[in-house]
């Protein structure tokens, strides 16, 4: 029987959220209530956030593929048809590869248009693939590319009563103390907010680290913890 991630349940994220949010009421006289809708946003705000900061390695579970997407006559292909809604489009398209074929080098507008000036030859040995306008365009496409596989990273799944955070334990509680600094900021308490967002923070930090110590990587990904 295959092992399984240890996470912390949806009811576990907010009874934990709920008891660093009392310490609202422990400060003021006028007590300060949330209701289960704005816990589930800042949870859901908050795992978006962490999502985005962390290291693309460290959430495994956002990765999917489409496959054999079929092309218009133009070689295009529209990614809302995509299964999944890519997260953090386009940064979140890992590889395009034509079906049964080469995996084409990503490229930007920018970039094809300069191509395209200096009548560079696009041929099905080294393809192209650039997005724009929320749309795939593979070059060459002159009935040489039909279809295309897609792999990308989708948006997490919103935790719900009918959906657990996927990520691991460690993830979960760092998306935990992200949506108290959320909560305490609603609530005007700026100074609690601010520690756990440094919590969260730090923690991506260590998490991002261990990663590249284990991947060998010397030099960090830039990544803006600041707001």
């Amino acid at each position: 029987m295959a092992a399984t991630a240890k996470v912390l349940t949806y009811t576990q994220m907010k009874d934990w959220l709920q008891i660093l949010l009392n310490q609202l009421n422990q400060a003021d006289s006028e007590p300060f209530e949330f209701t289960p809708a704005s816990t589930d946003l800042m949870i859901n705000t908050a795992q978006n956030k962490v999502a985005e900061l962390l290291d693309k390695g460290l959430l495994p579970e956002l990765e999917t593929s489409d496959l054999s997407k079929a092309l218009d006559a133009s070689g295009n292909y529209d990614t809302a048809s995509l299964t999944a809604i890519v997260y953090d489009s386009p940064l979140g398209i890992d590889r395009i590869r034509i079906s049964s074929g080469k995996f084409c080098e990503i490229t930007t507008f920018d970039e094809y248009t300069d191509m395209v000036n200096i009548d560079h030859t696009f041929v099905v040995t080294a393809p192209y693939a650039y997005l724009y306008g929320g749309t795939i365009h593979i070059e060459p496409n002159s009935g040489i590319a039909t279809s295309i596989d897609v792999y990308y990273r989708k948006e997490p799944t919103d935790i719900s009563s009918s959906a657990n955070c996927a990520f691991n334990i460690k993830i979960c509680e760092t998306i935990v103390h992200y949506a108290a600094s959320i909560g305490f900021e609603w609530g005007k308490d700026l100074e609690r907010s601010e520690r756990e967002r440094s919590l969260a923070f730090d923690e991506i930090a260590q998490m991002n680290k261990n990663y590249y110590d284990k991947i060998g990587v010397t030099e960090e990904t830039n990544v803006d913890l600041t707001e």
